[in-house]
């Protein structure tokens, strides 16, 4: 071999290994696998509760569930003070969890927003209106409701 040939796959060896490094950082980047403590966590969430526009169409109710969660996993994390929880809390703190996900995860669906094009009465123009998921259901029920007091025999789902 010549040392071309050398110097060429000792180069090769070198970018082999630094892209492997950097490519599992960017593996765990892109999954969003960052190592954030729990606490930074429970302040994000809590912070974007109290924004206003963060999950707003989360209810009382299950924004005192989500917090109330977040309470108790707090607690198991703070008992456990650096030692790893045992079996019990492990299970408490995977089923706090799943509770805080799943409202979240609901809040951000019935946030989100969609749009739609619509003729105006009487007009021929083409206006867009956009409603989060919520509001619509919300329009829904009330258009429901108000047929039923207005016209109580005639079933507003039947064609």
């Amino acid at each position: 071999m010549t040392r071309k040939h050398v110097a060429g796959l000792f180069a090769g060896l070198v970018l082999m290994a630094l892209a492997s490094g950097t490519n599992a950082q960017l593996q765990s980047s892109k999954l969003g696998l960052q190592s954030v403590s729990f606490e930074d966590q429970r302040r994000e969430i809590l912070a974007k509760l109290d924004d206003g526009e963060s999950y707003v169409e989360l209810a009382a109710a299950d924004r005192q569930q989500v917090v109330a969660a977040l309470t108790r996993m707090q607690r198991v994390y703070e008992s456990s003070a650096g030692s790893r929880p045992n079996e019990i809390q492990r299970v408490a703190l995977f089923n706090d969890g799943e509770v805080v996900n799943s409202l979240l995860g609901q809040a951000r669906a019935d946030s989100r927003l969609v749009c739609e094009r619509v003729h105006s009465t009487g007009s021929r123009r083409i206006q867009r209106s956009c409603q989060t998921v919520a509001q619509r259901e919300r329009s829904r029920r009330e258009a429901e409701d108000y047929l039923r007091v207005r016209l109580p025999d005639v079933d507003p789902k039947e064609p």
